[in-house]
């Protein structure tokens, strides 16, 4: 019977399925955001944690990451924006977006009930 991966295949998926090539999303932020939001939001978290926050990142980069159109970025941004979550400010030359979470220390060790979501 031969084998379906070659081993070199599966020490790549081993590899990349243990490095942060995942994504967890919190279910409080699920039931309040809803899953698409909270996915995005939880991009948005990580990418601090790389980068630190007033990260920048584009559009085309997110999206090869999550599978989502600029108008679907733009929707979620929106609303983590009006909910006090996210602030994005155009910095440099050209513009581009850079993003600052807010209290997301506070998000992570928090229930996100508690802070009016």
């Amino acid at each position: 019977m031969s084998d379906i991966i070659d081993e070199k295949t599966a020490t790549k998926i081993v590899r990349e399925t243990l490095s942060q090539n995942y994504l967890a999303i919190n279910k409080t932020l699920i039931r309040n955001l809803g899953l698409s939001t909270a996915g995005y939001f939880s991009h948005l978290i990580d990418c601090e944690n790389i980068y630190g926050n007033g990260f920048y990142q584009g559009r085309n980069t997110i999206g090869k990451y999550l599978g989502l159109s600029a108008h679907e970025q733009r929707k979620y941004e929106k609303i983590l924006v009006s909910k006090g979550l996210l602030i994005i400010k155009r910095e440099g030359l050209p513009y581009k977006n850079h993003y600052y979470i807010q209290n997301s220390q506070t998000l992570i060790t928090k229930n996100i009930k508690e802070l009016g979501i």
